[in-house]
Formats: C-alpha cells, structure tokens, sequence
C-alpha cells in the first residue's frame, strides 16, 4: 500500500495539508493589507505581507518576488526564508531550494520550529529519513504541541517500518488537534499494517467525517474494504472518491479490481482503462486490465498489456507469471519459458517457480523432435523438479 500521506512545510505561521494550504500571516489570521506595491516605504515586513496576498491570490511568481525582496532588504529575515521555501517546496517543486531557504531560516532563528519542520519534509524526500526524523523531533521539542510535526514524522515512521512510533506520533497528533482529518487517515493506514481491521475503518470514517470532500480517505477505506472480501462496499466507496475527484486514477484501477471479484468484468475493464488514461505509466493498471482481458478470452490484448506493464517495470514478477500463463495456454512454450527463466531470476527461492518451468520444459519435450535437444529439455526438468523438492525442504 501507498503511504497515503504527504510531508508537510509550513507557510508563515500555518501548517500545510497534503494537498493544499491556506497561509496565514504572523501576528494575525489573515495576510495584513500591505498597501501598494508600488509604496516606497516598503519596509522587509511590508514585502512578506505582500508576498503573502499574491499568495493567497494564486500568484505564485508574484510572490516569490516579494518574498525575495524582503530578504534582499534583511538578509537574517527568518520569517520570509520560510515563507519562501515553502512556495519553492509546495508549488515550484524546487526542493534543493527550499532546503537551502528553511536551513537560512534556521541559522537566523535557532528556535523557529516551523523551519525545521519544513526542513524535515526536505529530508524526507531526499530519502534522509535520519536527518528528518531530528529536525521533526526538534521542531517538537521547540513546540510540544505541534501537532503536524508529530504527523510528519509518522510519515517518516512508516516509510522505514517503523509502524509503533508511527502509530504512536499519529495518535499525539490527534490528541492535540483533535479535528487533524490527515493524522486519522494516517492512523488508518497503520492500523492496516498491525492488522486491526475495525480500529482503520473508524480512523478512516472519521476522517471522513471531519473533511467530507477527502477522496484519498474513500480510496484508502475501499482498499480496507476489499482486502476484508467487501467488495460491494469498496465499489461504493471508490466511487465517491471518483465523484469528489475524477481525475484521481488510484479509484478507478481499485475499483476495476473490486468490480472483477464481484464478476462484473465489462465494468471492470471500462475503470481500468479510465485508469490508464489518467495514468500511462502505472505499470500495475496495465497487469491489472490485462487480467480482466484474460478472463474475458481476449487473449492477445491480455498479452499486450502484460507485455507493457513488464516494459514500465522490468522486475514485475507478477506480470511475468501471468504473461508467462498465457503462453502456457496458447501451446507457445518457448516463449513462457523464456518468461520464466527470467522469472527465477527474480525470485530463485520460490519453489513454485521451478515446478512451473519443469513443466514446461516436459512440454517442449513432446513437442521437439530432435532427440538430443528432447533429452536436454527432459534433463532440465527433472532438475527443476529436484530443485523444488530442495527449496520445500528449506521452507
């Protein structure tokens, strides 16, 4: 499962959802009226402000330029260092930036724990799970009740398995913002991992309940849907989640899925091929369409997708053995060899790997009539055969 969760950086004084924020201005709940642009009194303060509202306005260019040129009138303004990293962060994408614009606001103001948790999000997409751990930390022990610095760090938790502490910070999370829809929905995600089915299923509703319009949460709670075997329920919810975000492609693959289990392959097919319009380079929607032509006896579209899920990843065992099935079926044995040669490649210690090749090496036996080459294909498979009774020894 995805991490259904996003790093968060700061604006001004405001924590940032995962898929938006509304910024607010230190010293008030909405930016200060900075007056003209055009005012030669501007002081550096004045230029934040101003940044601020072309913010709020959408104009993101606009901003950057006048939180550049608050910083170019205080070169140790922390404020609009952090302000700044978190539009290069949030909307221009440009994360070494943003780091160096956070770490600028660290070095003016030690204690600014917002810095560091915006900091920390940096680290985290860079992959220094460590590095942002302590900045998070950090921003935590500056600010005990800051309650999107223990989400954030959640999400570092749980990309390194970590599922305890992450479930743990979530839970502070929640009991200092008690309304904090994202930590319920990450809560959600762990109480999957620990396997307790109904505990993720009320985190999930209730982050519905606090933010109705959260398509990522009906999503994540039809994929606890459908591993539970409801998959009537799942459908439903994927299909809210369509309906509050149409161009969210996870929902239609998921449902395309669901839709499958309950035998409704027609419909199936119809999501997942909305799913891959949404998006090409899912290499999972493509396995899963190519399942749904299978089991409609459209082979050779079957084959098509399996063969483009296994060109977007080259390691996608399942997509092998499914291609590979195919073959077998189709009496075209040298190619479903082919496929899983390379499937023990990628996995050498399944067993059930060599059985399958020991079969298919046995039909090319009867098939070849080239002696020599029938007693190469015969020896191989027994060879296959005693590696899978070796491996289930192991096992």
């Amino acid at each position: 499962m995805n991490v259904r969760a996003c790093i968060a950086v700061i604006l001004l004084i405001s924590a940032i959802g995962c898929n938006s924020f509304t910024p607010y201005q230190a010293g008030g709940d909405k930016p200060e009226d900075a007056g003209s642009p055009s005012d030669a009194t501007f002081t550096a303060r004045d230029y934040n402000n101003a940044g601020t509202k072309f913010y709020v306005s959408g104009q993101y260019k606009q901003a950057l330029e006048y939180f550049t040129r608050a910083l170019d009138l205080d070169p140790e303004f922390a404020l609009a260092y952090n302000n700044r990293g978190a539009l290069y962060a949030n909307i221009f994408e440009e994360y070494e930036k943003a780091f160096d614009d956070f770490s600028k606001a660290i070095e003016s103001d030690p204690d600014y724990a917002k810095a560091y948790h915006g900091r920390g999000g940096m680290y985290s997409n860079f992959g220094k799970y460590q590095q942002a751990i302590d900045d998070f930390s950090r921003a935590i022990e500056i600010d005990s009740r800051y309650a999107e610095a223990y989400n954030s760090r959640g999400v570092v938790f749980y990309d390194l398995d970590r599922y305890k502490e992450a479930f743990d910070d979530y839970t502070q999370a929640i009991e200092l913002e008690p309304d904090f829809s994202e930590a319920y929905n990450n809560r959600g995600i762990i109480n999957e991992k620990l396997e307790k089915w109904q505990d993720a299923v009320n985190d999930y509703t209730k982050a519905l309940k606090l933010n109705p319009s959260y398509a990522e949460v009906y999503n994540n709670r039809g994929l606890l849907y459908s591993s539970l075997g409801k998959f009537q329920e799942a459908v439903r919810d994927y299909n809210q989640a369509i309906q509050l975000d149409s161009a969210y492609a996870d929902p239609y693959g998921n449902c395309s899925i669901a839709l499958y289990e309950l035998g409704k392959y027609q419909e199936a097919l119809e999501y997942c091929t909305r799913a891959i319009d949404l998006d090409s380079t899912n290499s999972g929607y493509y396995n899963s369409r190519g399942h749904i032509y299978a089991q409609l006896g459209r082979l050779q579209e079957a084959l098509n997708d399996f063969s483009r899920a296994i060109e977007l990843n080259e390691v996608y065992l399942e997509a092998y053995k499914n291609r590979g099935a195919i073959y077998y079926n189709l009496k075209r044995y040298q190619e479903a060899l082919i496929d899983y040669n390379k499937i023990i490649d990628i996995a050498p210690e399944d067993s059930e790997n060599y059985r399958n090749r020991s079969d298919i090496l046995q039909k090319l036996s009867t098939q070849t009539v080239d002696r020599n080459l029938k007693d190469e294909y015969q020896k191989r498979s027994q060879m296959d055969l005693e590696k899978t009774a070796s491996l289930k020894k192991r096992q």
